[in-house]
């Protein structure tokens, strides 16, 4: 299966994961019948929600917040 978290799987749009999803690749089955198109488009927002904060860097977080950080 492809990390979503790797550059080749950050470097998807959110298209073709949509279609990843719908319609299957490789080894991966279709959930086009099992998951509503709505919740397709979700998944595809969690996926990159994900990617966003496993990417995050310091200079991310406001200064003043700095040092609240652990």
């Amino acid at each position: 299966p492809t990390n979503l978290l790797e550059p080749r799987g950050r470097g998807m749009n959110d298209g073709e994961m949509f279609y990843v999803i719908s319609n299957g690749r490789r080894s991966m089955p279709a959930y086009r019948y099992q998951v509503v198109e709505r919740d397709r488009w979700a998944i595809v927002a969690y996926v990159r929600s994900l990617q966003r904060a496993t990417a995050g860097t310091l200079e991310d977080v406001p200064p003043e917040l700095r040092s609240e950080l652990r």
